[in-house]
């Protein structure tokens, strides 16, 4: 087992774990299989392999992605509990169901949560979690808020 960042090899691992974690969160097969989403997620990952913002870190094993998070330090409007306004997003955070209960999504998540604390300024982290997710973040401090996190969704064309 190897913990280590994504690479462009890493490309096809990691598009099918996201679709698997948006399976597990819910989504229809029909939009986890569309096409569009995925080509953007392609270029995306692409894109931000190299990003100082972005740490896509996957676990290999036998040479293959099993596992992946991504943290990205995202910048919104300052404020006077985040006066540089960065906040981590963690996420992605997905294992191939021949890999759970291993520890290896735990591994991708602490070397994310590292990054985070040893090498960005960000000084809080949100992410996302399933209900049967959850656990998995306490060991890093994670805990409800008591603002809520509401969303709405506008619709375009075809999404």
């Amino acid at each position: 087992m190897v913990i280590r960042r994504a690479t462009s090899r890493d490309l096809a691992p990691l598009l099918a774990l996201r679709a698997l974690m948006f399976t597990a969160m819910g989504a229809s097969t029909e939009a986890v299989s569309a096409n569009a989403w995925q080509a953007n997620a392609r270029r995306w990952l692409q894109v931000n392999l190299g990003n100082e913002r972005v740490n896509i870190t996957i676990a290999e094993v036998n040479g293959s992605a099993v596992a992946c998070a991504i943290g990205e330090v995202v910048e919104r409007p300052p404020s006077p509990g985040n006066p540089d306004g960065l906040v981590g997003m963690l996420g992605n955070v997905a294992t191939f169901p021949e890999y759970r209960m291993t520890g290896l999504g735990q591994a991708c998540v602490d070397a994310v949560m590292a990054w985070f604390r040893e090498e960005t300024a960000v000084t809080s982290v949100e992410l996302f979690a399933t209900a049967e997710g959850r656990r998995r973040y306490a060991a890093h401090g994670f805990a409800d808020h008591p603002v809520a996190h509401l969303r709405v969704a506008i619709p375009r064309g075809d999404a």
